[in-house]
């Protein structure tokens, strides 16, 4: 994505355009959210779900993630293009993509709780409840920040480095991640969430709401997916 190259030019109207923007990138992500929901409950009634785990598990993770990597990389690229076709295409691989790598871990939780309707009702739903309050939180303080925090950027760059470098090192080996990287991923993402917001109107013009929403979108499926994980580790 363009960076501050791409400010927008607001004019006597900035305050308007930037509220609209900010509208169409939460209205983005939500439809994003919705669809992803679909997706697994599609996934989940069809049975499709099963299989699509047991394919995932039956190799290592690292190529799991590796496919994973580039098919978002490749609806990244999509939704650079600009044009409404390919943004759609690239949105639809993100929710698709996210969609899957889930399954595991959903079928997990049903495991663990003796069924779906079980880990629904006290695992997702509630962690989908914590998410909620935070991504909210964070959007609402990194939307009225004035600065762009571009201090945080070099701790999410050496967060996620390091979180990479363990992920690798617990699928090369018999060693497991516990509940401390699980907190610390919690906290990397909400570090994360909270500057990408802040730098969306420095980042994207406005005209890439779309992409803006599906990046938030993504983010916040990330986080749900630890705190599932801590859910899962108390139980």
């Amino acid at each position: 994505m363009n960076d501050m190259t791409n400010v927008r030019d607001f004019g006597v109207t900035e305050s308007e355009q930037l509220v609209q923007f900010y509208k169409k990138t939460y209205q983005t992500a939500g439809v994003c959210f919705v669809a992803w929901l679909g997706v697994l409950t599609l996934l989940f009634y069809s049975g499709a779900m099963v299989s699509i785990a047991g394919a995932l598990l039956s190799v290592n993770w690292l190529i799991v993630l590796g496919i994973f990597f580039l098919a978002t990389w490749g609806a990244n690229m999509l939704m650079a293009k600009g044009d409404g076709s390919s943004q759609m295409l690239g949105a639809g691989i993100y929710v698709v993509s996210y969609a899957i790598i889930f399954c595991p871990l959903l079928l997990l939780a049903a495991h663990v709780s003796g069924g779906m309707a079980d880990a629904t009702d006290t695992i997702f739903l509630p962690a989908l409840l914590v998410t909620g309050i935070i991504a909210f939180g964070l959007i609402i303080a990194g939307q009225m920040i004035k600065s762009d925090m571009k201090v945080l950027q070099p701790i999410i760059a050496i967060g996620s480095i390091a979180a990479l470098v363990a992920i690798i090192f617990a699928s090369l080996t018999s060693f497991t991640l516990g509940s401390w990287f699980v907190i610390g991923m919690v906290l990397l993402m909400c570090i994360s969430i909270f500057y990408q917001v802040s730098r969306f109107k420095y980042q994207y013009s406005t005209n890439q709401y779309f992409a803006a929403g599906v990046s938030l979108f993504a983010s916040f499926v990330v986080l749900l997916w630890y705190v599932i994980q801590l859910f899962l580790s108390r139980r």
